[in-house]
């Protein structure tokens, strides 16, 4: 990932309900796997389809869309099973068309969205705005030079 592009991910809702009965505040890595236990109940490339185009994968089983530098989405797939869904905004680039066809995406597929520390989010244009807004990407967009030492002094630190 690059430092000017924001990465967060989308999980089913459901396996986490289950495992905590509520929605926890922070995940854990293992709950990553348990998650995909849900698959999709539609087709999620024929939805991302409609608000961001496809771009050559290297991978059979990594489909992606937007662009290399820019707004992206990744599924990735293992044996026919989706077992990621990553995204990465560029504050750089305009994005509110694409983070709200991820948020629509994320809705329409009952997901929430993890963002900065693991921290789970309910899908909404203005919780993903925000975290975007205060992120490490969006320090190096304004100012690379700052951010960078920043980083060297400790007053950044990695997302």
């Amino acid at each position: 990932m690059a430092v000017w592009q924001y990465c967060f991910w989308l999980l089913p809702r459901q396996p986490l309900l289950r495992r905590y009965n509520v929605l926890p505040d922070q995940l854990n890595d293992s709950d990553y796997e348990e998650a995909w236990s849900q698959q999709p109940a539609i087709d999620v490339t024929c939805v991302i389809d409609q608000f961001v185009s496809r771009y050559h994968s290297w991978s059979p089983e990594r489909l992606m869309w937007g662009e290399e530098n820019g707004n992206r989405i990744h599924v990735l797939y293992e044996e026919a099973k989706v077992v990621s869904v990553s995204c990465r905004i560029c504050p750089g680039k305009p994005y509110s068309d694409f983070a709200a066809g991820v948020v629509s995406l994320a809705k329409l597929c009952d997901w929430v969205m993890v963002l900065t520390h693991q921290m789970v989010a309910e899908p909404c244009v203005e919780s993903l705005v925000a975290a975007v807004a205060n992120s490490n990407a969006q320090k190096f967009v304004t100012d690379p030079q700052a951010f960078m030492s920043g980083l060297a002094n400790g007053t950044y630190h990695p997302e």
